[in-house]
């Protein structure tokens, strides 16, 4: 019985070391054409991006990564307490990803969700610029999280 009792836990330790973490970067941590804010309950971190409703805004986050991941799934967390569509695109190390990622509606300003968006990112350092695309700017941005991403060392 102790045998089997180790051999479990050797077995499960291996697991825990098989499984990736998250990457998680959070929004305010980037550099943006808005303002961090707090004023809506439900974020993480120390706030978020509001990206006060102009075309052109946009967020710009900076990551490393240990592995090259070409077809890496990115969870953008994100509120829109209006009805209106708040689209951005998506460029990672100047290659335009996505022309047009909708954000609509989430249902009120403390009503954070996850929208999935597949991003090529290369081992090393990579640059997610996220640029509003209509007048009413982007929704209000928390983080990202890339799903299996370990951290990297950065290049400078």
């Amino acid at each position: 019985m102790k045998r089997f009792k180790l051999s479990l836990i050797v077995l499960l330790l291996l697991c825990a070391l098989l499984v990736r973490a998250d990457l998680v970067v959070q929004a305010e941590d980037g550099v943006y054409v808005g303002k961090v804010d707090t004023q809506h309950a439900g974020y993480t971190g120390r706030g978020f991006v509001d990206f006060t409703n102009a075309t052109g805004r946009s967020l710009l986050l900076e990551f490393s990564l240990a592995e090259a991941m070409p077809e890496a799934r990115v969870l953008v967390r994100w509120a829109n307490g209006k009805s209106d569509d708040r689209s951005m695109s998506f460029r990672v190390n100047d290659e335009l990803q996505s022309a047009s990622q909708a954000f609509g509606s989430s249902g009120s300003f403390t009503t954070w969700v996850e929208t999935a968006v597949t991003l090529n990112l290369r081992k090393g350092t990579n640059r997610l610029l996220m640029t509003a695309l209509t007048s009413n700017g982007g929704p209000n941005m928390d983080k990202i999280t890339i799903v299996g991403g370990e951290e990297g060392l950065r290049e400078y």
